[in-house]
């Protein structure tokens, strides 16, 4: 652990805070203070990883599976799909259950999703990148700079996508609602699996991660976009019922 690797780790880390400040100044009136279910979600996101982390372990021993970080050594059919079918669903799916076991998913007023379960789904991701980057990047010095940078970025954003899905299926009725989070966890995952194999391949060229970024960026949007609509829907609805 050098001082060096230290500050790579806190430098990864102030271009998502300083999205967090702009987002949340954005929310804040219309949630409340988050600084509670921030906390926990970030402490779980943490978790998450941790879990993430001894599950790869538990696999590359029982299955002779080859670590990330010689993934140039194994032939590119593995590659995919040790990456789509393993690493990515994996972690997603460690994330999904760090968010249900921190209480921010349906805990709201009538078990439903808000604003603040997709602010508080994209902080577990952020605690789950953070483990990540103190892991792979301070413990073993493993990570490069354009990854340390990007990795807390796509996390977080990974976790918003999360969140919306979450916070729309919770007004699903119980088998939609089923198929809605299955759905979002193949869409995280395809996105989260596309960023390890531009970071971790060294034959692809490393603009592409660029590229992820920006698509994730669009999906959250996008997501944001549709969940506003669909909450005025909702509201426009619950309005003419009272009448």
């Amino acid at each position: 652990m050098t001082f060096q690797n230290w500050s790579a780790f806190v430098l990864s880390l102030m271009p998502v805070l300083l999205i967090l400040l702009y987002i949340q100044q954005r929310i804040r009136k219309r949630s409340g203070d988050l600084r509670t279910i921030e906390t926990r979600s970030v402490l779980f996101g943490g978790l998450a990883a941790l879990g993430a982390e001894t599950g790869f372990g538990i696999l590359t021993y029982a299955a002779s599976m080859t670590d990330l970080n010689q993934l140039d050594q194994m032939p590119t059919g593995t590659t995919v799909v040790y990456i789509f079918g393993v690493v990515a669903p994996l972690e997603e799916v460690c994330k999904l259950l760090a968010a249900v076991a921190a209480g921010v998913v349906w805990s709201r007023p009538g078990g439903r999703g808000t604003v603040a379960t997709i602010w508080a789904t994209g902080f577990v991701g952020l605690g789950f990148a953070m483990y990540e980057n103190y892991s792979l990047g301070v413990r073993f010095g493993m990570l490069t700079g354009p990854e340390l940078l990007t990795r807390p970025i796509v996390h977080l954003l990974l976790g918003f996508v999360m969140g919306i899905g979450l916070a729309h299926a919770s007004y699903l009725r119980p088998m939609r609602r089923l198929w809605n989070i299955v759905l979002t966890l193949i869409v995280v995952s395809t996105i989260h699996g596309l960023y390890n194999w531009v970071v971790y391949d060294p034959k692809l060229p490393g603009l592409l991660i660029s590229l992820v970024l920006g698509i994730c960026i669009l999906i959250t949007w996008l997501g944001l976009r549709f969940f506003d609509q669909f909450m005025q829907r909702l509201e426009k609805i619950t309005a003419s019922a009272n009448l």
